[in-house]
């Protein structure tokens, strides 16, 4: 089977159940896994963009540094995704920026995640779905509380 246009993906993942696959990219994309149909379009950089440029202050240089961070994940799309094991919840990790927990249903965030240094390279949930740990090129491995 072969997906069309799934977007740069570099990261897949199956949810629990096997309905969907989920590819990263930009955008993250959600695919039916048996009829290959794509069912949903993730716009997280555009969520992104939009919370940090509402962090950012009149100031000009501080709306330099994050444009130039915007800038930066334009460039780049989002590098893992997992499914908890209730298959509601998709986290997808982005390069330096934060680890977004998507609900998807609502297709919304509901918690982000900061404090590697460099490149989050591996996510996972917990079997029980109350934990998600992340691995990052820094060196560091960190588990998160799942809201």
């Amino acid at each position: 089977m072969t997906l069309p246009n799934t977007g740069n993906g570099f990261s897949i993942a199956y949810s629990p159940d096997g309905v969907l696959l989920a590819t990263t990219g930009r955008p993250v994309k959600l695919w039916h896994a048996k009829t290959r149909e794509e069912i949903l379009k993730l716009d997280y950089m555009s969520k992104i963009m939009n919370e940090r440029m509402q962090l950012a202050t009149r100031e000009i240089d501080k709306l330099q540094v994050q444009a130039r961070n915007v800038a930066m994940m334009m460039m780049n799309g989002a590098d893992n995704v997992a499914f908890s094991p209730d298959g509601n919840i998709l986290a997808v990790s982005h390069g330096d920026g934060p680890i977004n927990l998507w609900d998807i249903e609502t297709q919304t965030i509901i918690k982000s995640f900061t404090g590697h240094k460099w490149t989050v390279k591996s996510i996972a949930f917990a079997p029980d779905g109350k934990t998600l740990a992340s691995g990052s090129v820094d060196g560091s491995i960190l588990i998160w509380e799942v809201p």
